[in-house]
């Protein structure tokens, strides 16, 4: 699967670092990546040492359509089956360029990473196919945002019962954030007696050609266990 990331953002960050973790996790699951920054990114800067395809577009606003019609032609010439867009600007430049090609367009899908104040609807009801929030406590804030339900479901149960809620070789992509939850008790913490029986889940309840991504974590509180045991 051909997966092209976009970010408008040009400073370097936990979003940023988070994105381009995921990049080379799906990388080693087979996947071919890209990302879409603008010009000075310091995310294109990283992707580029890690041998990622890159592409620079000045984002000057939500309705640049100079903007607009680049990105058109990136998706359509390197044939991207899914872009993942992580802020709100590139959000709306992408997701109405790719909108622009038709039934054979790629899938949108929106990550958001913060439980910050939304900024635009636009960007989570109408645009993506799909809203991923990398946390309870985000997916919690989009509900209580006024985000479409049929975007997205939460549920709270341990990760290792995802077949409960998901009927094999259906899912089109399956994403863990591993470790903590970002605003809550570091001393609660994932580990591998749940996440290895939950990646197994997932890759049951993958479609073929389905993604899997799994950002997996180590430092002073959580150790090296999970990791290891994972890889």
């Amino acid at each position: 699967m051909r997966i092209l990331h976009s970010e408008s953002s040009k400073g370097w960050g936990g979003q940023e670092n988070r994105t381009l973790n995921e990049l080379i996790g799906l990388r080693d699951l087979g996947h071919e990546l890209a990302v879409l920054c603008q010009p000075g990114a310091r995310l294109i800067e990283r992707a580029r040492e890690q041998g990622f395809a890159t592409f620079e577009v000045p984002m000057r606003g939500a309705v640049d359509l100079p903007a607009i019609w680049r990105i058109r032609r990136i998706l359509a010439d390197w044939r991207a089956d899914i872009v993942n867009a992580h802020s709100s600007r590139d959000t709306q430049l992408a997701g109405m360029a790719a909108k622009t090609l038709g039934a054979g367009r790629p899938r949108i899908v929106r990550t958001r990473h913060l439980a910050l104040p939304i900024t635009s609807r636009f960007t989570y009801s109408v645009l993506p196919d799909r809203v991923v929030a990398v946390s309870r406590y985000v997916g919690r804030y989009l509900q209580s945002a006024g985000v479409p339900a049929g975007q997205y479901a939460l549920h709270c149960d341990s990760h290792a019962h995802l077949l409960q809620y998901v009927q094999p070789g259906t899912a089109d992509a399956v994403m863990f954030n591993f470790g903590w939850l970002p605003g809550a008790d570091h001393a609660v913490f994932s580990t591998a007696d749940s996440s290895i029986p939950a990646l197994q889940a997932a890759l049951q309840a993958l479609r073929p050609g389905g993604v899997l991504s799994a950002i997996l974590y180590s430092g002073a509180v959580i150790g090296t266990d999970e990791k290891q045991a994972v890889l």
